[in-house]
């Protein structure tokens, strides 16, 4: 953990999947940087009555934690999105189980349900769409999706849809879908409640952690402070 949070390994891995730019982060990177060293500097300087080394000091960790906030951040980014996809998914297969009694393929059925699909996963069926376009029903097209969902709901219902396009849709197969659905719907509100309680901790986290940080240093710089003094009375 702290190994990635140095070398930031996954970040690529996080903006992709998140669908952030880089130039997005990198301006946000720079934002929480600046507020993190104003932040603590300022303390710091109160503190301490000026700029002295200390409050230098304080404001660099300030500005590092800064740095290194929105990375963090995107890990739980990354955590949401995929609840999200999986909720989602929900949504894709009710809208699959209303639209195929009047579409002809697999296809037509994927790209009447587009509007109907909120994101991020509308992009990754749009995505779908055009590959079986250009390349057909391919097994592994259909298995890409599932991982991009990644949940075994997917990796089943995406398998019996790759099978509805060989073999012709069974009313059996059709019926454990819809079945599902509802299962799932009912598990949504909870989550929708969840989410949100998260996303209000997940605001205090910067502001905690710079405060945390702020006030071991004061506490360290104190006890540097009364040693040195202790130290000059001894001579």
């Amino acid at each position: 953990m702290l190994v990635d949070i140095i070398l930031e390994r996954r970040r690529k891995e996080y903006l992709d999947f998140i669908q952030i730019s880089k130039s997005a982060f990198v301006k946000t990177r720079l934002l929480f940087t600046l507020i993190g060293a104003l932040f603590l500097g300022g303390l710091g300087w109160y503190i301490f009555e000026g700029f002295s080394i200390f409050a230098y000091i304080i404001a660099a960790v300030g500005a590092l934690a800064g740095f290194k906030y929105p990375y963090l951040k995107l890990g739980g980014m990354k955590k949401i999105t995929e609840k999200k996809l999986e909720m989602l998914f929900s949504d894709f297969l009710e809208a699959y189980v209303i639209i195929q009694p009047t579409k002809k393929n697999n296809l037509n059925i994927f790209q009447a349900s587009l509007p109907f699909i909120k994101e991020p996963l509308h992009s990754g069926v749009e995505k779908l769409t055009k590959r079986i376009e250009v390349e057909g029903d391919k097994r592994e097209i259909y298995m890409e999706f599932a991982e991009y969902v990644n949940t075994p709901d997917a990796y089943t219902f995406m398998d019996q849809f790759y099978k509805f396009s060989v073999d012709g849709y069974k009313d059996e197969a059709l019926s454990k879908l819809i079945n599902h659905i509802r299962k799932t719907q009912e598990n949504r509100m909870s989550f929708v409640i969840k989410n949100k309680s998260g996303f209000m901790e997940n605001i205090g986290i910067f502001p905690l952690l710079c405060g945390t940080v702020f006030i071991i240093l004061v506490v360290l710089t104190i006890l540097i402070q009364e040693f040195t003094k202790a130290t000059t009375s001894m001579f």
